[in-house]
């Protein structure tokens, strides 16, 4: 391709223009230094701008590098697009190409972490790269290895996880790819295996001198010859990743990378990682893994109990279903394969009504006791409306007495949401009744004002759901208004999350996104904010800096996941979240699934908790795993590894998965203290036949009080 450089340095005004560096099908890359920076870059210029499939490929690179942050990706300054031509700028890597000889095991398996590592960033961002091989595995000036080239990565939306088209090097590519079937992380850890093979070995997986056909035919049925000159346990580790079926290798990189640390550490020593002569940053969970000298055994032809939690992998085709893999004789199910969830309405899979309190709309008109055709119009009113959203269906039965809804505990501290009078009210834990305490949002008046100003001067519409981080910030689901809005320690209030125009997704800004209504929300101490979204069948995490990530769900309703990464995974109908006090376990009530799923924060891994699909009852003394499940409205967790379910009745699944009553009252929210006093918001019937709201107090001995509310 013959490119202008007047035309680059006219898009690009504050570099200068070095030697070329290289080029490809893609176009080419240009050394380029910014001056004022004084700064080293590359240029990667699009090769053939006006064709519509190679522009989007280039943008597509432009917005993973963009999300990409990771010290073994390759870094991207800037993206420009100006008069035709297609421009990114990315870090210069000084130190070329890796050379694909025999180099120190220690060696090998240090790229084989870091590589690995990488591609766990780009899998959490649901991106698979599709063409790991050694002319994409660059070096910065200090060793540092570095992962470029996503200009064919898959952004993987929705449910899809094909290949729709020959993509990526026939000499590394996975059998899956060359079949044009399902694809998912471990296709990129097959191209990384075989990279391994050839460092360890000194030699090619097949031939290099056969021709295109020949290799993929090679990768699809033939087995990789042994290494007998290769630690057995290391070498057991790039055997499983070069398996035919996808399923049978890791499931993940951030497994890979666990697995291939300990076998280094057990075959090299503990301290193989230092003296493996290549800067290697990856977290401590890793490292912590590298320094075991622990026998695991081998790993060739089996499965070992070291997936997350112990549990075997799941599936990818139960998280992603496609068109079946050629390179199998019959296809495995696919989620739309599996037995159907009942009481399927539209898209979204409900089986239980929301809690009550969000039936009245409007609530302030209605004081005390709303009249029986009001409220039975109000109903019917609110059913059609609901419908209309896809939520649910709702009986316009008996009425609904306003009440609390949503309940939190922080230190002597009770707040407690009144959605009928549109504030909400923090009490000395010991004293509360319905006059007393002390109104800390809201004025009284349903509707939406007041952000920037004090929180008790501000209008709410519906406050339900609460919690507290901590610093001890309030955060409201203000659901009327369908925002989540925040009461700081200096009793001002902002939205937090809400009040945009574009479903929750990720690379957005909270101020962008509209919710339907925020079901449940939880907070870690640290101000990172989870909110259920049932009707998006997803959780999204919103970051102090205000930054959202889906970080739970595809979007799509349906099960599936289990072993894999949160963002992978379906959820259906989710009504609740809780976290735990130290952050690093989140758990959602999966309702459409009759499941309680728990996601590990850290690394991202989804597993059930509780439930085994099917619809309750839940019973007591036994593995929460092995019964059905059913309403589940609220949640909470503490610090030693229970967690507290509220829905048709009150239990707790302690530490070990075993199920014990708390209450057998209707639950619509809860909350636990420290010294393991409970707050529970449960809906009864009054003696006129109408569905009231009551608060109750469970002390640690057992004993319930009905609190005057």
């Amino acid at each position: 391709m013959i490119v202008d450089r007047a035309r680059i340095e006219e898009a690009l005004p504050g570099y200068e223009l070095g030697a070329e560096l290289g080029r490809g099908a893609f176009g080419l890359v240009i050394a380029a230094r910014h001056r004022q920076l004084a700064r080293d870059v590359a240029i990667k210029v699009l090769g053939r701008p006006g064709d519509s499939v190679e522009e989007s490929r280039f943008r597509a690179e432009a917005r993973v590098l963009s999300d990409l942050d990771h010290p073994h990706v390759v870094r991207l300054y800037d993206y420009v697009e100006h008069g035709g031509l297609f421009l990114l700028v990315m870090e210069r890597l000084s130190g070329g190409s890796l050379v694909l000889d025999r180099v120190r095991p220690e060696y090998a398996c240090a790229l084989g972490l870091a590589v690995a590592d990488a591609l766990e960033a780009a899998h959490r961002l649901r991106v698979l790269h599709r063409d790991v091989k050694p002319d994409n595995l660059l070096f910065a000036g200090d060793g540092t290895v570095k992962v470029t080239d996503f200009g064919i990565a898959k952004i993987v939306e929705g449910t899809t996880a094909a290949s729709s088209s020959f993509v990526g090097s026939p000499v590394y590519m996975a059998p899956e790819q060359a079949a044009l079937g399902r694809l998912g992380p471990a296709t990129d850890l097959y191209s990384l295996s075989v990279v391994l093979y050839q460092l360890l070995t000194g030699r090619p997986l097949f031939p290099a001198e056969l021709p295109p056909p020949a290799m993929l035919l090679a990768h699809l049925s033939q087995e990789p010859p042994p290494m007998p000159d290769v630690a057995a346990r290391v070498g057991g580790v790039v055997l499983r990743g070069l398996a035919k079926d996808i399923d049978d290798r890791q499931p993940t990189a951030r497994s890979y990378a666990l697995d291939l640390a300990s076998a280094a550490a057990e075959s090299f020593g503990g301290d193989w990682l230092a003296r493996a002569g290549l800067p290697v940053r990856v977290d401590e969970e890793v490292r912590d893994a590298a320094r075991a000298t622990r026998s695991f055994g081998t790993t060739v032809g089996r499965r070992l109990p070291d997936w997350p939690w112990g549990l075997p992998p799941a599936r990818l085709d139960e998280v992603l279903p496609v068109a079946p893999s050629r390179t199998r004789a019959a296809a495995r199910p696919a989620v739309t394969d599996l037995p159907p969830v009942k009481e399927q309405r539209s898209r979204t899979l409900v089986t239980t009504p929301a809690p009550e309190w969000l039936l009245r709309r409007r609530a302030p008109r209605f004081r005390g006791r709303a009249p029986a055709i009001g409220a039975a119009l109000l109903g019917a009113v609110l059913a059609a409306v609901v419908v209309g959203l896809g939520v649910s269906t709702f009986d316009t039965g008996p009425a609904v007495v306003p009440g609390p809804a949503g309940v939190v505990a922080s230190g002597r501290s009770l707040y407690v949401s009144d959605p009928a009078h549109s504030q909400v009210r923090r009490f000395d834990s010991g004293r509360v009744s319905r006059a007393g305490g002390t109104v800390v949002a809201g004025s009284g008046r349903d509707g939406f004002s007041g952000d920037g100003g004090r929180a008790v001067d501000a209008e709410l519409s519906e406050p339900g759901p609460l919690a507290v981080d901590g610093d001890g910030n309030l955060y409201i689901a203000d659901v009327g208004n369908r925002r989540i809005r925040k009461v700081g320690t200096d009793g001002r209030i902002s939205t937090v999350l809400g009040g945009g125009s574009r479903a929750l997704s990720s690379r957005l800004d909270a101020s962008q996104v509209r919710l339907t209504q925020p079901f449940s929300i939880a907070v870690s101490g640290q101000g990172v904010l989870w909110v259920a979204e049932q009707q998006r069948n997803r959780i999204g995490r919103v970051k102090p800096d205000g930054t959202v990530e889906a970080y739970v769900g595809t979007g799509q309703p349906g099960f599936g996941g289990d072993g894999l990464y949160a963002s992978w995974a379906l959820l259906n109908a989710p009504t609740a979240v809780a976290l735990n006090p130290s952050g690093d376990r989140l758990y959602v009530a999966d309702q459409g699934n009759r499941r309680i799923r728990e996601v590990r924060v850290g690394s991202g891994f989804i597993r059930t908790h509780a439930g085994d699909g099917t619809s309750g009852p839940f019973k007591n003394n036994v593995q929460a795993t092995t019964v059905g499940l059913s309403s589940v409205y609220a949640l909470a967790a503490t610090a030693d590894g229970s967690v507290y379910l509220g829905g048709t009745d009150a239990r707790r699944i302690d530490s070990q998965g075993f199920v014990h009553p708390v209450a057998g009252l209707r639950t619509i929210s809860l909350a636990v203290t420290a010294d393991g006093t409970i707050y529970l918001v449960a809906e009864q019937e009054n003696g006129s036949g109408d569905r009231v709201h009551r608060l109750y107090r469970r002390s640690p001995s057992g004993a319930l009080f009905r609190l005057p509310w």
